[in-house]
């Protein structure tokens, strides 16, 4: 690094910081009562470091490593918590047409998630591509006759003919959209 750049976060800040990270560690670890919550704060530690060791580096392309970095974190660390907190509402919920809807639901976002932020930039083909295969997919076509219109029908004391009628409908639709 030149002698006209200074880094972003001196030597003696990251050792300040750590020590504060290390700490504050320690206090969630040892106050925090639900795992869930704890795994979640515990989350942003290494973020954290990782970051304070970028910006204390001798190279000067913070931006790019911090980027990287963060989208990196983002696309597995929080991915992955939020499957593992989805799955643990999932776990308690007993409904099945709730379950089917926050299944599918986490499923999709956590997928979104990871597209926005994989190596891949082209997010929008990304997207495109799985559009089609969930509209094209046999789990929306379940979940829209199982968790959405079934319990629709059943509140609304739809006729057996009527529940017939719905569902050969919605057969019809993902045919076409299959094609």
């Amino acid at each position: 690094m030149s002698k006209d750049k200074k880094k972003p976060v001196s030597d003696l800040l990251k050792s300040v910081a750590n020590l504060g990270l290390k700490f504050t560690e320690g206090l969630v670890e040892n106050k925090v009562q639900n795992q869930l919550v704890e795994d979640g704060i515990k989350l942003v530690f290494p973020l954290v470091r990782q970051l304070l060791e970028v910006l204390n580096d001798d190279n000067p392309a913070n931006a790019e490593q911090v980027r990287a970095i963060i989208l990196k974190w983002v696309n597995t660390d929080l991915a992955n918590f939020v499957e593992k907190v989805a799955d643990h509402v999932l776990t308690n919920t007993k409904d099945p047409a709730h379950f089917a809807m926050l299944d599918f639901a986490q499923l999709n976002a956590v997928r979104i998630l990871r597209v926005y932020t994989d190596e891949n930039a082209d997010n929008k083909a990304q997207l495109d591509a799985y559009f089609k295969e969930t509209i094209q997919g046999e789990e929306l076509e379940e979940l829209a006759k199982f968790a959405v219109l079934g319990p629709i029908l059943g509140k609304a004391n739809a006729s057996p003919d009527l529940k017939v009628f719905v569902e050969k409908a919605l057969d019809f639709v993902f045919e076409a959209v299959r094609k």
